[in-house]
């Protein structure tokens, strides 16, 4: 109805801007007719488990959200290794640094004192 009264008022005033109201109106009734319809088509109807099916899903989704879980906890596992072994290797580095170099202190201090002995000796023998 509303749209008969907007095209007559169009018509006898000849305004361009109800003439636009006109159809925007037309098109809202057309949005609204094809919701209606959607409305009243028959949906589908659900698809009916039985008591198996859905204790089969049931068990299907539990295994999956299990295994998630587990591959979860194996990467985070995984990672925490990694974080050890990274922080043992750096360890085991310093170690081995600091043993090379309380080493070379000794062969040098060792070195050093087989020179002085040996220089005692040539005195030794001199006189």
């Amino acid at each position: 109805m509303s749209k008969l009264i907007a095209v007559l008022v169009a018509a006898m005033f000849g305004l361009g801007s109800v003439a636009g109201y006109a159809q925007s109106e037309m098109k809202k009734d057309a949005k609204a007719e094809a919701k209606a319809e959607m409305k009243a088509a028959p949906k589908a109807p659900a698809p009916v488990m039985t008591k198996e099916e859905k204790a089969a899903k049931k068990k299907a989704d539990a295994d999956a959200k299990a295994a998630k879980k587990k591959a979860d906890a194996d990467e985070k596992a995984a990672k925490k290794k990694a974080a050890a072994d990274e922080k043992a290797a750096k360890a085991k580095a310093k170690a081995d640094a600091k043993a090379a170099k309380a080493k070379e202190a000794a062969d040098r201090k060792e070195a050093k004192a087989k020179e002085a002995a040996d220089k005692k000796a040539a005195k030794e023998m001199k006189k």
